[in-house]
């Protein structure tokens, strides 16, 4: 049973983290829309973990994009990895890439869960109290409330690109 649920149309994600930063809040909020989910982990307020059912991009293609592993190791490590194995740990483990490059690249990772749920407003949330991430997963300590201001900036920076110019 949910220790708090409700609507994003009511109460939508960032009023919801706010308010689970303001009370040092730990466990799991799960949000929910159409199509996707969003969990991000709480450690006494803070944001420690965060995922997406169906992320935009993968670890790997991050690792692609910021030129951290070439396409024919990452290709040959996927095509041979083992299920229940992390990709991350295996490029680090191979010599492949650098443990603080993996890092910093899930860090960017759970940024981006926040940055692509803080518009959404359909669907809904529920909240857990004391559930944590796994214990292989990498973790962070950062505040809700600068990755909320990220969120906002980047969203209201992209809407103003792609809007037509006022006349």
């Amino acid at each position: 049973m949910a220790d708090l649920e409700g609507r994003l149309k009511v109460f939508e994600p960032v009023a919801v983290m706010q308010m689970l930063q303001h009370v040092q809040a730990t466990g799991e909020l799960e949000l929910t829309v159409e199509g996707n989910a969003a969990r991000i982990y709480f450690e006494r307020g803070n944001v420690t973990y965060a995922c997406l059912l169906t992320p935009p991009w993968r670890l790997g293609e991050l690792l692609l994009r910021k030129h951290l592993v070439a396409e024919r190791d990452l290709k040959k490590v996927l095509a041979h990895q083992v299920q229940g194995r992390r990709l991350g740990e295996l490029l680090v483990q191979l010599g492949l890439i650098e443990g603080e490059q993996l890092n910093r690249a899930v860090v960017e990772q759970i940024k981006e869960v926040i940055y692509q749920t803080v518009h959404w407003r359909a669907g809904g949330f529920t909240f857990l109290h004391g559930c944590a991430p796994a214990a292989e997963d990498i973790q962070i300590n950062l505040s809700p409330q600068q990755l909320m201001l990220e969120g906002m900036t980047r969203f209201d920076e992209e809407s103003r690109e792609f809007s037509p110019p006022a006349l």
